[in-house]
């Protein structure tokens, strides 16, 4: 066990008060106890990080061991104005921080982002001994489009890093065992290693306070800190395994990122300790990446891709719910590719997901909350592309689907983007409305459990049934 404690340590020669309490570092775990005022204002509870069980954090510096703490509460500093050190900083990531934070400041330009963090002492180096035999990439994997399109670009070992707390809930053991095997699944075909993390970086936060505290930024998970967030988590793996780059993929591209927090100047600017992350397929569509993991399970390069995106976070079952938009949009586009989208992982024939999800545009009930219309444009100009392919074979698992590509590519999406937002603003006053009266709350989650019960016994669409 290693414990590192400092109440009110002075940088020499300032007033600079430290950022951390303390730290302690116990076999493969990290805790870290932030400043007390930080703490009050900001967080809920002190940050945890577990790491596999195998690895040894004391091999690491002290200045990689503080990173996943360090880039989940840096921007919490520079957009509420604080001033803090930390005990030990890489000296390249010194050097990347100004201009991420700068990068914030031009994406939220109403938030003055002026919060200093130091260091008490600059680091100069490698972070971990050698790793023999190690796979040189590591690429945060989740098991969806994003990440598995870029699994299967490279040509090369990979370390593949689930996170759990991400989008599974840190006591929902289920859905974990559900997306850790897929990721094990993955990596077991392919001849990559998995890697795996535990950690509250998202719980740990008082988010309830950080959502609507700085102008423009609503949600601050997808906001401000997923990309530098996830990226810190990974560090300590990453030296531990011998991985000197990590690749994430967005699925925005960078035309479409108006504000969001990941991109190629945030967590692409990041390097420390002679290794680096990588924001990868900046350029490319998310449907595109779809349509490469086809071609590539088509031509026989990739073998029995399972693809996992469920948006149930936080109690899923880990797998792909088939119900929610971006489990109905991913089986769209796997339509409008003549794909099955039970041979990926999603229930449902074609012919009643294709149903599914016009009855759900027709009763305004597609949920639009991460502004996903432009990925449903996608889907329109591929599907008038395909019904223009002279000969092209209009059909998945044997079923027509020419009606629903013609219908995917004619849908004003943009039109019901707009009747959504109005209802959506709606539904979110009367959902505010009853949370505000504990009997009212109990009464509507009495109702949403028989109304999912009821789903689950009709076998008439996706993820209501086996399909």
């Amino acid at each position: 066990m290693r414990s590192r404690s400092s109440s009110a340590a002075q940088v020499p020669g300032s007033r600079i008060p430290s950022l951390i309490e303390d730290l302690e570092v116990r076999g493969s775990t990290i805790r870290v106890r932030a400043d007390r005022a930080f703490t009050e204002r900001f967080l809920r509870e002190d940050f945890v990080v577990e790491y596999e069980r195998d690895i040894d954090l004391r091999t690491l510096a002290s200045s990689t061991l503080l990173l996943p703490f360090v880039l989940n509460v840096a921007p919490i500093l520079w957009a509420a104005g604080w001033e803090a050190r930390v005990e030990e900083m890489d000296e390249e990531l010194a050097s990347v921080l100004g201009p991420i934070r700068e990068t914030y400041r031009r994406l939220y330009p109403r938030v003055r982002w002026d919060g200093q963090l130091h260091a008490a002492t600059v680091r100069r180096g490698p972070d971990a001994p050698p790793v023999a035999g190690a796979a040189g990439t590591a690429v945060l994997f989740s098991g969806g489009v994003d990440s598995t399109a870029t699994s299967l670009l490279l040509d090369e070992p990979q370390l593949l890093i689930t996170i759990w707390g991400n989008e599974i809930a840190l006591d929902n053991q289920e859905g974990w065992g559900s997306a850790r095997g897929y990721t094990e699944a993955y990596a077991r075909r392919h001849g990559h290693r998995p890697g795996f993390i535990r950690s509250n970086f998202r719980s740990f936060l008082d988010v309830s306070r950080l959502n609507g505290a700085f102008p423009g930024i609503t949600n601050w998970w997808l906001d401000v800190q997923h990309g530098i967030g996830l990226v810190g988590l990974a560090a300590p793996l990453m030296a531990a395994r011998g991985a000197n780059r990590i690749l994430f993929s967005s699925g925005r591209t960078e035309e479409q990122i108006t504000a969001l927090g990941a991109g190629p100047d945030l967590e692409g600017r990041l390097r420390w300790s002679g290794r680096r992350a990588e924001h990868a397929l900046g350029e490319t569509r998310r449907h595109d990446k779809l349509r490469s993991v086809v071609e590539r399970v088509r031509s026989g390069e990739a073998r029995e891709i399972t693809l996992r995106v469920c948006f149930m976070y936080p109690y899923g079952g880990g797998g792909n719910c088939g119900a929610c938009e971006k489990c109905l949009r991913t089986m769209a586009g796997l339509l409008v590719e003549g794909e099955d989208p039970r041979a990926y992982g999603f229930p449902g024939s074609p012919r009643k997901v294709s149903e599914a999800i016009r009855r759900r545009f027709r009763t305004l009930r597609m949920r639009f909350g991460e502004a996903p219309g432009h990925y449903w444009e996608e889907l329109a100009q591929r599907a008038a592309e395909r019904l223009g392919i002279e000969g092209a074979d209009l059909r998945a698992a044997g079923e027509p689907i020419g009606g629903f590509l013609r219908w995917v590519s004619t849908y004003d999406f943009a039109a019901y983007a707009r009747r959504w937002a109005r209802v959506g603003a709606a539904r979110a006053w009367a959902i505010a409305t009853i949370r505000r009266s504990p009997r009212a709350t109990r009464i509507a989650m009495r109702l949403m459990a028989r109304a999912r019960r009821r789903r689950l016994r009709s076998p008439g669409a996706p993820g209501e049934g086996t399909g």
